[in-house]
């Protein structure tokens, strides 16, 4: 596997994994200013929610990895049968 594939593999479980995050402990600020809106959180706690992220994609992307140099994940057959079909 290379490096673009690689990279490409992380940032889209860091994206996926960061939907999932976010929510994670939201509470409502009932008392903040009228600038930030009824809905807004309290401690967003985005540094700690990136950090998550991050931690779960790099074992995402590593895990994708191993699974494809071990001929658990082969796309190769795929990509050759597309490549057939088309001509």
């Amino acid at each position: 596997m290379d490096i673009p594939s690689l990279i490409v593999v992380f940032v889209c479980s860091w994206w996926v994994s960061l939907f999932t995050v976010l929510p994670l402990w939201v509470k409502r600020d009932e008392n903040g200013p009228e600038i930030s809106g009824p809905g807004a959180p309290e401690r967003p706690h985005l540094k700690k929610k990136f950090l998550i992220t991050t931690g779960i994609a790099c074992v995402v992307t590593l895990c994708v990895y191993a699974a494809i140099e071990m001929n658990i994940m082969d796309f190769s057959d795929a990509a050759r049968q597309m490549a057939e079909e088309d001509y």
